[in-house]
């Protein structure tokens, strides 16, 4: 940090302020004398930080980029052509809840103070896991910043991470209610007259019979249902359906989601096999879904151009361009489901909390949970310590269990 600059000086009638520092070079190992002017105190400082960098660094040229731009280089050269396109516009929403921070300042202005000011204001706003989501991420674009020499070290290891706001209790199907929904999800019977209710229903059935991620389940297609010789069956999984991008400025302009092949933990082009096989009685329900859903397309001379199991039915726009149903429809669906016929009130329930449900339900009844991680497309180290805690805390919560001895 510069020491404090000297009493004002007067040049040419107009009073400036001068600081002089003396740091070393590392080249060289000697000093370099550098007198720097300024109208206000706070430009003086600014000017020194910028040139004691500089002599660290060697003078690398864009450190006097605006962190704005430097962290959309960032994601447009490093993230974009890695991650899913719903992924990439999470980084996208993160820089823009950044740049209402940092604005337009200079990239020099990246260093621990800011960002420990930024988290210590995102603590009174957002949860534990919402603030872990937003650390990982800065200290990917940081240790950028670090591997491209504008940076010298990473300092976010440093960084003190707090939360005000509550935990939200996520919740998940109860063992008895994983088994009741399957019941009934088994003497549901699909017609012409509930085909557009049927929908929800055989999303829910593929969810809880495979544990697949929403946008795996809506990306499903004909051709990835395969069944057995004993008229069981299983999805091979290969890419999942990104959603249309969200209108912009008010603008609604229909625009139909894409597939993309880059599965999580897969490279593009692999594929996973899902680890339970579907029930004969499902296997059924799904080619009935399947006869009257082309007996529907065919009466209204529409088409099923991307052969998508949960194609859906609400409006023939959506129809004709082959879109599946959305997540919000199927949750709607879902909880109105859970709470008439059931009684069941969730606080935090999602369609997406279905995958986690399949999860509570298998891990205590697989030998070998790692099989189950694997097939559901969990990094192994991951999942091992997130789920063997709930296993833990499960365990606790028992009965205690009488040894014969």
């Amino acid at each position: 940090m510069p020491k404090k600059t000297k009493e004002p000086v007067w040049k040419s009638d107009i009073e400036m302020w001068f600081l002089r520092i003396q740091p070393t070079d590392p080249n060289t190992k000697k000093r370099v004398s550098l007198s720097l002017y300024g109208k206000t105190k706070e430009e003086v400082v600014e000017k020194s930080i910028i040139e004691l960098r500089k002599v660290k660094t060697g003078g690398y040229s864009d450190q006097l980029d605006s962190i704005v731009d430097a962290y959309n280089n960032f994601i447009r050269l490093q993230i974009k052509p890695s991650v899913a396109t719903a992924t990439y516009r999470q980084w996208v929403l993160l820089g823009n809840k950044l740049f209402s921070y940092v604005k337009k300042d200079i990239l020099l202005k990246w260093d621990y103070q800011r960002v420990q000011a930024i988290f210590n204001d995102l603590g009174k706003q957002y949860s534990k896991d919402t603030i872990a989501h937003y650390y990982h991420r800065l200290s990917r674009f940081t240790q950028y910043l670090v591997d491209t020499g504008v940076l010298t070290n990473n300092f976010m290891g440093s960084i003190k991470r707090t939360s005000t706001q509550a935990e939200k209790e996520k919740s998940i199907l109860q063992e008895k209610q994983f088994e009741q929904l399957i019941d009934y999800i088994q003497k549901y019977e699909v017609t012409m007259d509930n085909l557009t209710s049927s929908v929800p229903i055989i999303a829910l059935g593929i969810s809880i019979f495979t544990g697949m991620r929403s946008a795996e389940v809506f990306g499903t297609t004909w051709s990835d249902l395969k069944v057995d010789k004993e008229g069981q069956g299983y999805f091979r999984i290969s890419r999942y359906w990104s959603p249309a991008q969200k209108p912009v400025a008010g603008i609604i302009e229909y625009s139909p989601g894409k597939f993309s092949n880059h599965l999580k933990n897969r490279n593009a082009g692999e594929y996973r096999e899902t680890l339970h096989t579907i029930p004969n009685w499902f296997v059924d329900k799904l080619y009935r879904f399947q006869k009257q859903q082309q007996t529907f397309l065919k009466s209204y001379h529409l088409s099923n151009q991307n052969h998508l199991i949960l194609l859906t039915l609400y409006n023939h726009n959506s129809t004709q361009t082959s879109q599946p149903v959305s997540a919000g429809q199927v949750g709607n669906r879902m909880k109105k489901l859970f709470k008439n016929e059931f009684g069941w009130k969730f606080k935090n329930m999602s369609f997406y909390r279905m995958r986690a449900s399949y999860e509570s339900y298998w891990i205590s009844k697989i030998h070998d949970p790692m099989i189950l991680f694997n097939a559901m497309g969990h990094s192994g180290e991951m999942a091992y310590k997130k789920y063997i805690q709930i296993t833990n805390e499960r365990q606790r919560k028992s009965e205690k269990i009488q040894l014969p001895y």
